[in-house]
């Protein structure tokens, strides 16, 4: 009963912020109508965690067919600032966790696309593992990242140090894609906030050899304060879910609450063969508990091992 309540608030805390900013005017108009122009509020961000390569193909075919193109976190973060003007048809990919389909799957697709994402890591996870732990699903390890790096398909960005929920910290939040095994062999003892955020910019840094400007917080959530404390590490941007009477990133606007859609919404972009909302919401909510229902089983077939 517990897992069940348990899973129960955590599918009502990840999808609440989106359910509130389409109540209160945050969520853009072509998610939820055909007549919506391209950029009309903004350059659209897309979040993922996990994915498959049919999944990901359709939705990188729908961009080229309907000539989108993609752009780093620091032209999103001018464009923000009124620095300078994103291209026409700018949308932005995001990435978060860092799990091994990043490598198998979205790597060597956005190459062939010449697509480009920004993956915000919790670096804590991306260190060796113990020997016996390597056959369990894990994060992508430092020489896949700086591979990745090097190529100039993606663009490394913060998730804090140890992927903690902001509004509660230091409660830790599991990372998509890994087994809670290998997670919980590498997570070490939780630090104040401003520790934490100064680490993972550092390591950040100096794993990888380029600037760190942007924190995404994970479960989509932060606070006043940590955006402060962040700010004064130089921190930049700061990437959020959904948020109410925000519908887009447009130029001249706010880089302290940069918002992000689920990924399953990039098909709703104008254009042709979009889809419609309500094969959205279907796939989204309906399958939100079940996701968690058997994450939670997985886990205590895990224990009895």
């Amino acid at each position: 009963m517990r897992s069940i309540m348990t899973g129960i608030r955590n599918v009502w805390e990840k999808n609440w912020p989106e359910i509130h900013a389409a109540l209160t005017g945050g969520i853009p108009r072509f998610v939820y109508s055909n007549k919506a122009r391209p950029g009309e509020t903004g350059v659209p961000v897309f979040c993922y965690h996990t994915v498959s390569q049919q999944q990901f193909l359709q939705d990188l075919d729908y961009l080229t067919v309907n000539n989108y193109i993609t752009i780093d976190a620091d032209t999103l973060l001018a464009h923000i600032t009124g620095e300078s003007k994103a291209p026409e048809n700018s949308i932005v990919l995001t990435f978060d966790d860092g799990a091994q389909s990043l490598y198998d799957v979205a790597f060597p697709l956005l190459k062939k696309y010449n697509f480009t994402a920004v993956v915000f890591i919790a670096p804590r996870f991306h260190e060796p593992v113990k020997p016996e732990l390597q056959h369990l699903l894990k994060p992508l390890q430092w020489p896949q990242l700086q591979e990745m790096h090097s190529c100039g398909v993606f663009d490394f960005q913060s998730h804090t140090l140890e992927h903690r929920y902001v509004p509660r910290w230091p409660e830790f939040v599991e990372l998509a894609g890994a087994d809670h095994r290998v997670i919980q062999s590498l997570v070490q003892s939780p630090l104040d906030m401003e520790t934490d955020f100064r680490l993972a910019k550092e390591m950040l840094e100096n794993k990888l050899g380029k600037k760190v400007k942007h924190l995404a917080f994970p479960k989509f959530f932060g606070t006043g304060a940590a955006l402060a404390l962040a700010q004064k590490l130089g921190y930049e941007g700061f990437w959020w879910g959904a948020l109410p009477g925000k519908p887009g990133n447009v130029f001249g606007g706010d880089p302290a609450h940069i918002v992000r859609l689920e990924a399953q919404f990039l098909r709703c972009l104008p254009g042709k063969g979009r889809i419609s909302l309500g094969s959205v919401l279907t796939r989204r909510y309906a399958g939100s508990f079940f996701r968690y229902r058997d994450k939670v089983t997985a886990k205590q077939k895990g224990r009895e091992v």
